[in-house]
């Protein structure tokens, strides 16, 4: 954690950004500023320009409902989320799991940490799953992890590209085995999707760690990752004993866009 820590301080100072702080948007509504740059913006400018500052091209950071009205054609999809749900909501009887899940959906305003639509995107049809670092750090469960199969396989039956946006601190803890499952069973997914030669794309934005990271999150086709997107893998203390002289984490920060928030 020492060395997570001193990345966390060093960076922040470098460009003038709390990286802990996970509420960017609530700044705004406080101070009328962006975060980074300081200068002066309304909230109302700021969804014009999908959350991009348009000073510092700083990338706030956006829920699933929003993604997803930005990415398709006119805002139009057919929300296709509850379809995949998946009964074990609470497969370990995790005391306060099920109480911590309402209140979540209360906060958040989204159902769950992935979304899932179906709509086109100039004219060309595509399925998409859209995770929101919102609803408990985007973590990924067992419902997470079933929409996300489910995308896969309806891009593989309708024969059309699937797009996944990744936003996650990791496995979900109160779901303990189910939850480090979904990794294999993702992963598994997107093998069907590379054989029936469909592509997949991934779009990495802040924060992309731990499990997705390990998982899906690097199969991509295509990957993107959005400007100052943050993401991690963590090796196994079992790795680190034979791997001593080198660094316990791997840490990079990626970007690409320079002016537009690639939805």
């Amino acid at each position: 954690m020492g060395l997570v820590n001193t990345f966390f301080k060093k960076f922040s100072k470098k460009n003038s950004v709390d990286l802990y702080s996970l509420d960017n948007r609530k700044f705004i509504s406080e101070k009328h500023q962006c975060p980074q740059c300081h200068e002066h913006i309304e909230e109302e400018i700021l969804r014009a320009q999908l959350y991009v500052c348009a000073h510092c091209q700083y990338h706030f950071r956006i829920n699933a409902k929003e993604r997803l009205s930005f990415l398709f054609d006119g805002g139009q999809y057919e929300n296709i989320s509850s379809k995949f749900d998946t009964p074990l909501h609470n497969p370990l009887g995790f005391p306060g799991y099920t109480e911590k899940l309402k209140f979540e959906q209360q906060k958040s305003m989204v159902d769950e940490a992935v979304m899932c639509g179906i709509g086109t995107v100039l004219g060309h049809k595509i399925s998409v799953a859209s995770m929101s670092f919102q609803f408990m750090g985007g973590s990924m469960g067992s419902t997470v992890g079933e929409r996300i199969l489910q995308v896969i396989f309806h891009s593989i039956k309708e024969k059309i590209p699937c797009l996944i946006t990744t936003a996650s601190g990791g496995a979900r803890m109160h779901e303990g085995l189910f939850s480090l499952m979904q990794m294999a069973r993702t992963s598994h997914a997107v093998a069907l999707l590379h054989q029936m030669h469909i592509p997949l794309f991934v779009l990495l934005t802040d924060p992309t760690t731990g499990g997705v990271t390990a998982s899906f999150g690097m199969l991509g086709d295509v990957i993107l990752a959005e400007q100052q997107a943050l993401g991690w893998l963590c090796r196994s203390s079992r790795d680190r004993r034979y791997h001593q002289t080198k660094t316990s984490c791997r840490i990079s920060v990626c970007g690409i866009s320079k002016r537009k928030r690639v939805c």
